[in-house]
């Protein structure tokens, strides 16, 4: 077991050090989950829905987007492509069905 705390000893627990406040960490993780949503919900209203998997990422406008907009970053393979979800059960739809 990993903690932050100083309480806990024993077997099995080892007590690491954070390299900065875990607050601050969880308040980017949210404002970058609430920018990411608001940005897809935009473009969902607009009638865009962006089927990007696989592509080279210059041709992805949410990841051309992400540092300015401070967005979630996108799953990538080998930092040319977005990574496809091998947990989707829309292939049918994508073209991945074989």
């Amino acid at each position: 077991m990993y903690t932050t705390g100083k309480l806990l000893k024993g077997k099995g627990i080892k007590t690491i050090e954070l390299k900065e406040d875990a607050h601050y960490v969880n308040d980017r993780i949210i404002e970058k989950t609430v920018n990411s949503f608001n940005y897809r919900w935009a473009e969902f209203k607009n009638g865009k829905i962006e089927a990007s998997e696989e592509m080279l990422l210059d041709e992805i406008q949410y990841h051309m987007d992400t540092e300015s907009e401070n967005l979630i970053p996108l799953d990538l393979t080998d930092k040319k492509y977005k990574k496809s979800n091998p947990y989707s059960i829309y292939g049918l739809f994508k073209g991945k069905v074989k």
